[in-house]
């Protein structure tokens, strides 16, 4: 099992407690499971209150005693229903300050317009402030995404030897899957925004790709349920025909996404010619970008 240090729970909460005074924040109250991850090492299903001096509280509703052996927080109780953290703050003997932060981008909005009527501080936003210290990566986290990258590496120089004529999107895509899970991808992965799901190992053939799903990226797929629009199809692979393979690797929470395109036998001029025109396009974009470039946007 990989536990996260003390050490690097208590950096990233006191880079936490510093953000919050700078914004005049008193405390933090976070709800959401991967910000609770990210700050006590656990994802137990609970509230964790932050008070910018003073020992952080993880109030849990499930699991208490894995919360106990995977997180390195001093304070762990026991909490009966998200709606009932004020009072127990106050059971616990600690006074709520003026202004208190929560993630509004994520948190349901009876759980919000709760904490305003049961809470005697202003409730406020702090979800960009936790999405900026969680963008800046620490050596351990680093660590964990290099693994990640690891089984990317090893999952695409399989695909060749798994590719056939006539086998479905959905068949490749349960090869390619099978192969990540094999060599540690964690299996599940997550997004912050609202109804945002991703399949690890999406996969399209040909046209099927230009099929547009409701997901927020440019890769689609023609599958066979409405109801899981990013899972493959049953299109049957052709010889020359391009193999879209968008795969998402994770260790430890932590996730690695990178395309790659193959094909069975050859690939036509068509594709080749759109490749390179693709290249010349990202080369041109990149120069622009550059601060000395006479052609900037």
């Amino acid at each position: 099992m990989i536990l996260t240090h003390e050490t690097e729970i208590r950096t990233r909460l006191d880079i936490l407690k510093k953000s919050l005074q700078e914004k005049g924040f008193g405390a933090a109250l976070i709800y959401q499971n991967v910000d609770i991850f990210y700050y006590t090492g656990t994802m137990q299903r609970g509230a964790l209150y932050v008070p910018i001096k003073g020992y952080p509280i993880f109030m849990v509703i499930k699991n208490f005693e894995r919360a106990n052996t995977e997180s390195s927080i001093r304070k762990i109780v026991r909490l009966s229903s998200p709606l009932r953290v004020g009072d127990m703050l106050k059971e616990n003997g600690y006074r709520l300050p003026d202004k208190i932060g929560v993630e509004m981008d994520v948190i349901p909005a009876k759980l919000y317009k709760k904490l305003t009527t049961s809470l005697s501080s202003e409730i406020a936003d702090i979800s960009l402030l936790i999405r900026l210290q969680r963008a800046v990566k620490s050596e351990f986290e680093i660590k964990l995404m290099r693994k990640a990258a690891s089984i990317l590496k090893k999952t695409y120089a399989e695909i060749p030897n798994m590719i056939e004529e006539g086998i479905t999107e959905t068949e490749l895509s349960a090869r390619i899957e099978y192969c990540l899970r094999s060599n540690g991808h964690q299996g599940i992965m997550r997004f912050r925004a609202a109804g945002m799901e991703l399949y690890a190992a999406h996969l399209s053939f040909g046209k099927s790709a230009a099929t547009p799903v409701h997901f927020d990226g440019p890769v689609g797929v023609n599958s066979i349920y409405p109801a899981a629009p990013q899972i493959g199809g049953n299109r049957k692979l052709k010889p020359g025909v391009p193999i879209i393979a968008d795969i998402v690797a994770g260790v430890g929470g932590y996730l690695v996404d990178s395309t790659r395109t193959f094909a069975l036998k050859e690939i036509s001029d068509k594709f080749l010619n759109q490749y390179r025109d693709v290249i010349k396009l990202n080369s041109e974009i990149k120069y622009r970008l550059s601060p000395k470039s006479p052609r900037r946007f």
